[in-house]
């Protein structure tokens, strides 16, 4: 029998040697290499953190077969993405679109009627404690309270529903020949208030998936900038970066005082935020002792076919007490689906996922802009995905029929309208 070690060391050296294979396949840095980058990291950090003495009391016995079963997954969503070889396009194709006009301006419209609420609750949260780090345990633990009561803030729904396409808007619209500094800035802004009034809760998710976004994004269409733009948009990253690391250190520190973090140290809150996911998949993502029959994935859906389903996370934690986890723990986007459906219904779930966007993102030699954004909606069900499944509950379904209706669109959009074929430039 393998012991837990010997598993680990295999765990790595699996998505260690399909990134080797894959990077001499493809002769260059893709986006599908970055991704698997991505697991083979998270795979890493997961072994030091299982040898780790403070994880005894987080971990149990390990098997093999649990992290097969996630690595199997976790490639085959990803295939659409692995497959993409941006070397092989000749042109990309934007259209020439009033719809995505008006998507930004609504967009930026909505967001700035929420900046009022975040402006005022910064001013109030930060104008007499900005550099104590318990605040952001205090603030962290108000949002959770506030997500909990009862009441619909529609502009926030809203804007948690577009939250993910501002910046893939301002991407378009600086790839396209007639550029609208107006939106470009107004989306700008918009991304602004989104890391803002996150940061100001207490919550680092939308910060570190942004980043994910942007590495995505930035990768897609940095072949059809022109060489001014590329450096411009180099440069506002980098600025970005450096002004939101530190509210996010601040943050990161003080929320040490709780969960993994208590009594233990900066350390070992890091490789737990990186690692704990493979981790409890193996001990729990297969056998759970239940499922929550579909009430975290698919509550909309449910409704939607008239089944009951539970909404609210504390009272779902309640009825589904008799599982060994919940998501109060990062379990990954494959661990979310099999504690709802169990192992055996998931897996064709993902045989289905896996059909609808292979079949869609047959990419030849033009990319359009309807595949770009397909592509990344995958992208994010796989990197936010490291965590939880970012798609879930009323607001994450809603995400999704809201991301499939764009795509629907802009593929219309793409048959219908009047398009523009770039070619790459030497600027790479």
């Amino acid at each position: 029998m393998l012991s837990n070690e010997s598993i680990l060391i295999l765990n790595t050296l699996i998505y260690l040697t399909t990134l080797f294979f894959y990077l001499k396949k493809m002769k260059s840095i893709t986006i599908g290499s970055l991704l698997l980058m991505l697991y083979s990291l998270i795979s890493i950090t997961a072994y030091f953190l299982f040898i780790d003495p403070h994880s005894n009391r987080f971990f149990t016995q390990l098997n093999l077969f649990s992290f097969v079963y996630l690595f199997f997954v976790l490639i085959l969503i990803a295939l659409p993405i692995l497959k993409f070889n941006p070397n092989k396009i000749n042109s990309l194709v934007l259209p020439e679109s009033f719809f995505l006009k008006f998507l930004s301006i609504f967009i930026i419209l909505i967001f700035f009627i929420n900046s009022f609420n975040v402006f005022s609750s910064i001013n109030a949260i930060f104008s007499s404690r900005f550099l104590d780090f318990s605040l952001a345990n205090d603030i962290y633990n108000s949002t959770r309270d506030q997500i909990n009561e009862p009441g619909i803030n529609i502009i926030g729904v809203i804007v948690t529903a577009f939250r993910d396409w501002p910046i893939f808007l301002i991407f378009y619209h600086l790839a396209n020949k007639r550029k609208n500094k107006f939106l470009i800035w107004g989306l700008f802004f918009s991304i602004i208030t989104m890391v803002l009034s996150a940061l100001s809760n207490g919550l680092r998710s939308y910060v570190v998936f942004l980043f994910m976004e942007i590495v995505f994004l930035f990768h897609i269409f940095k072949n059809y900038y022109t060489r001014p733009i590329t450096k411009l948009l180099k440069r506002t990253i980098l600025m970005a970066i450096i002004i939101i690391s530190i509210p996010f250190i601040i943050i990161t520190i003080g929320r040490f005082s709780t969960g993994y973090s208590s009594a233990l140290n900066p350390r070992y809150a890091t490789k737990a935020y990186l690692g704990q996911s493979f981790l409890y998949f193996n001990n729990y993502g297969l056998d759970a002792n239940g499922i929550r029959n579909g009430d975290r994935i698919a509550p909309l859906f449910k409704k939607l076919l008239g089944l009951e389903a539970i909404e609210d996370p504390e009272t779902r934690k309640i009825r589904y007490s008799n599982m060994k986890v919940n998501d109060s723990v990062f379990i990954t986007y494959v661990g979310d689906f099999t504690l709802d459906f169990g192992p055996y219904l998931s897996f064709l779930f993902f045989i289905l996922i896996f059909l609808f966007f292979n079949k869609n993102l047959r990419i030849g030699k033009n990319l359009y802009l309807h595949q770009i954004f397909l592509m990344y909606f995958l992208w994010n069900i796989c990197t936010h995905g490291i965590f939880l499944f970012s798609f879930a509950n009323i607001g994450g379904n809603l995400k999704i029929i809201l991301n499939l209706l764009i795509f629907y669109i802009l593929k219309i959009n793409s048959n219908t309208s009047k398009v523009y074929y770039i070619p790459p430039t030497s600027n790479t």
